[in-house]
């Protein structure tokens, strides 16, 4: 958090835990297993980081490769976390992932 603030103050962050098949492979522990992560993440990382980072993300993504938990959710929060810092002299308007990619002129 320290490197990104020093090098790109204004930069979107969102915090996401990967390979959770991994850190709670137990099924029947794993919502359990989550809100103890997300416990210990909000604790370490984002009590005191909202008003040092203001383009942190609240919210906590814990994806999980074998089920694709969180996998479609994460790919519209990321659209739309993003979009809120693109300058509106890029894309004036809110639009679909291909205008975007577009006007961001990724393709």
């Amino acid at each position: 958090m320290e490197n990104i603030a020093s090098c790109a103050p204004n930069a979107p962050v969102m915090i996401i835990g990967t390979h959770l098949d991994q850190v709670c492979p137990n099924s029947k522990e794993k919502e359990r297993c989550i809100r103890s992560l997300e416990s210990q993440i909000r604790e370490i990382y984002m009590k005191e980081s909202m008003d040092t980072y203001p383009t942190l993300s609240e919210k906590l993504y814990f994806i999980d490769v074998h089920s694709a938990r969180q996998i479609d959710e994460l790919r519209d929060d990321i659209y739309n976390f993003v979009f809120r810092f693109v300058p509106s002299e890029f894309c004036p308007t809110k639009m679909d992932v291909a205008g975007f990619r577009k006007c961001l002129h990724f393709t």
